[in-house]
């Protein structure tokens, strides 16, 4: 069975048998999940924070060969460009 209670605008939420947990409609709909959406779970000391992962529209990439990634691999170690070495991080791309 599962349920929430609205109280001072909080909402509790009951943690199924199997760990599963059911985020209202109102919320749903407010941050527009639908069935089949990604949710990125983050803990935050004794919280955790459920963040929409949306995906950025495909428009926003263009197609990097690898020589482009390893001339930008070689910049990130030769220079003091923090973001550059950030991005490549989160890019998944090591060296």
């Amino acid at each position: 069975m599962y349920y929430y209670i609205l109280t001072t605008g909080m909402n509790l939420l009951k943690v199924s048998s199997k760990g599963q947990i059911v985020i209202p409609e109102e919320i749903r709909r407010k941050l527009g999940l639908q069935k089949g959406s990604l949710i990125k779970v983050v803990v935050d000391g004794n919280k955790i924070v459920l963040v929409p992962a949306i995906e950025p529209p495909h428009e926003a990439f263009v197609s990097a060969g690898p020589n482009l990634v390893m001339r930008a691999l070689k910049e990130s170690k030769s220079s003091d460009d923090r973001k550059l070495r950030t991005l490549l991080r989160a890019l998944g791309v090591k060296g």
